[in-house]
């Protein structure tokens, strides 16, 4: 029995996959997959092909899967528990909150607010397309909160709300997974094997993709199949360029993979009854075909939790003036001059700019100044007569200068030469830089003009200490954001230990907080984080005196990470288990355990 699960978001593919780990009949084959809406519905419609058995999904992914296979798809409810603990972490949350979603998690949610006298608003919506009118609605009733499925969560965040994911807990997961094999008992009689014919002879050493009209991928030469399945999901989201290409004509840009940068060259397909949007890929001569340090580029992925305030916003008077500029300067294509100390919010507020533009489907091209090696700049920028520079590659988009202070004089005379060369750039220019850029100028250390150019308009972002009152929806939000990525379920934070964040300093601000937050629900194992939480983690990663050097890196999985924090108290301890256990609240054996 193959059973193909399509998590609409990363949490639930952790939680069902650690479920399924559980699982000893070893005639049921699991496979996970994350994708929301339309490209869960490309996941399905694929594993179908495959041979899947039954679908299990979630929400209104869960309900246009069902319309496009022919195969059972079990749908992961939201449960009455999972309400109640999504329902218990926006309780705190200051402003109007209400609930939106499919008729499935609106109705249930409607019921459990009632019940409980719980003031939240909700409101039902039946396809993709009404969720943001509704949004817009909510937004002009001063509404700040919204709760709702992934689409909606998306949305909202784009718009400017707080959103909070409806999860699904291990229960629902459970119970959904108890219905597929009580389907699967019904289906082996009538089940059907559809095989459609995909091998397509093509020698050629660079990759076609061609999407039709409603952006199915609907031929993938042999360049492309035989990519890795992660760099092929991403390499599919120049999907969102289709229309475009059908409607305008043919269109260039670059894409960033681990393995160095793609030129992607589309153009409609002529002659044919139905529209059709082929793209060339294939790999390009910069920096000869090699990633390069500092440098970043990515196509917008609509709904990416990082192109939103998330992390930023609050309800300090000065960051909502920010906010409310941002929005503004984003229907301008003059270039931005961001300030602030390190980790205030700077890069968060470039993506935010750009995603609210009319160039937001189009690259983000970040060059960290700081690490850019000197030998890149001249393909960046001037190019040499055997090649284009990299920008010639770019038709559209946001040109973002991370910590622009930190280029030498050389490398600012290499760019105030481009921009003298290319005085009406096809892209947008964000820089950014500490607030003592002016300081600079003065020392000689900064070019007067090169600032002038880039300076038309300018923020400053505040530090966090000039914005505590932030600190508690900013806790919130990162509760809410790593209990998605990581599966967990913390409900909230006491009020002895988020005064605890309150009183402390943050010498790297909202990046530090948010460092703190993520390794606090990793390792908690209750609804609550307390006091004595916050202090193990604060003595582990910020100490009385912050050092960067201390960060952990929080990449890999939960098991990864947490090992991660276990070795670094390890060796904090001087290799003694039993301090190391008292250190993380955990008994020896655990300790041993975690170790093996």
């Amino acid at each position: 029995m193959k059973i193909v699960v399509i998590a609409p978001y990363s949490g639930l593919r952790e939680l069902i996959v650690s479920l399924g780990e559980k699982e000893d009949n070893i005639e049921l084959q699991v496979e996970v997959e994350v994708g929301d809406l339309n490209e869960g519905v490309k996941i399905a419609a694929e594993a179908e092909r495959n041979g899947a058995d039954i679908i299990i999904s979630r929400g209104g992914t869960a309900k246009l899967i069902q319309e496009q296979v022919s195969i059972p798809v079990i749908d992961i409810e939201v449960s009455g528990y999972d309400m109640l603990r999504v329902l218990t972490l926006v309780k705190g949350f200051p402003g109007k909150a209400a609930i939106v979603g499919f008729p499935t998690i609106a109705e249930g949610a409607a019921i459990i607010c009632s019940l409980l006298d719980i003031d939240i608003s909700t409101y039902t919506i039946f396809k993709e397309e009404d969720v943001k009118p509704k949004l817009l609605e909510l937004q002009k009733d001063d509404y700040h909160v919204i709760v709702g499925d992934v689409i909606t969560v998306q949305k909202a965040e784009e718009l400017g709300f707080n959103g909070i994911l409806l999860t699904s807990g291990k229960e629902s997961v459970l119970k959904a997974f108890k219905e597929a094999k009580n389907a699967y008992k019904f289906l082996t009689a009538f089940k059907k094997d559809l095989v459609i014919p995909n091998s397509i002879v093509e020698q050629a050493d660079e990759g076609v993709i061609v999407f039709d009209g409603d952006l199915k991928p609907v031929f993938l030469n042999r360049f492309v199949k035989k990519l890795p399945e992660e760099k092929l999901k991403h390499l599919l989201n120049i999907k969102k360029w289709a229309l475009s290409i059908i409607d305008k004509g043919p269109f260039k840009t670059i894409v960033e993979t681990e393995d160095g940068l793609l030129e992607i060259t589309g153009f409609p397909l002529k002659g044919l009854n139905e529209p059709y949007a082929a793209f060339r890929v294939k790999k390009t001569n910069l920096f000869h075909g090699e990633k390069v340090q500092g440098l970043y580029i990515r196509c917008q992925v609509p709904g990416d939790a990082s192109h939103t305030v998330k992390g930023i916003s609050g309800s300090n008077d000065i960051i909502m003036e920010v906010i409310e500029r941002a929005k503004r300067y984003s229907t301008v294509e003059a270039p931005i001059w961001i300030t602030g100390e390190q980790g205030t919010g700077k890069e968060r507020i470039a993506n935010f700019i750009h995603s609210g533009s009319s160039e937001s489907s189009y690259p983000f091209i970040k060059a960290d100044c700081h690490l850019i090696p000197d030998k890149a700049w001249d393909q960046l920028l001037s190019g040499d007569p055997s090649h284009d520079h990299l920008l010639s590659y770019v038709e559209k988009g946001t040109f973002f200068l991370k910590d622009i202070h930190h280029l030498t004089m050389a490398n600012q005379k290499v760019l105030l030469d481009y921009l003298n060369k290319n005085t009406d750039p096809p892209f947008r220019i964000i820089v950014s830089s500490f607030n003592d850029i002016h300081d600079r100028i003065e020392k000689g250390l900064f070019d007067q003009e090169l600032y002038n150019l880039l300076a038309s308009l300018n923020l400053t972002l505040p530090p966090l200490k000039n914005r505590i009152e932030d600190i508690e929806i900013l806790t919130r939000l990162f509760i809410n954001e790593f209990n998605i990525k990581y599966g967990k379920q913390v409900s909230g934070i006491r009020e002895i230990a988020l005064q605890k964040l309150k009183d402390h300093d943050w010498p790297n601000n909202v990046d530090q907080l948010k460092r703190v937050v993520e390794e606090l629900v990793i390792l908690s194992d209750n609804p609550y984080i307390g006091l004595e939480d916050v202090d193990r983690v604060m003595y582990t990663t910020v100490g009385d005196a912050y050092d960067e050097k201390c960060n952990i890196e929080l990449t890999g999985t939960l098991e990864e990470i947490e090992r991660k924090v276990i070795s670094r108290v390890m060796e904090e301890e001087g290799m003694n288990q039993s301090k190391a256990a008292k250190r993380l609240g955990i008994n020896r054996s655990t300790l041993w355990r975690k170790l093996k």
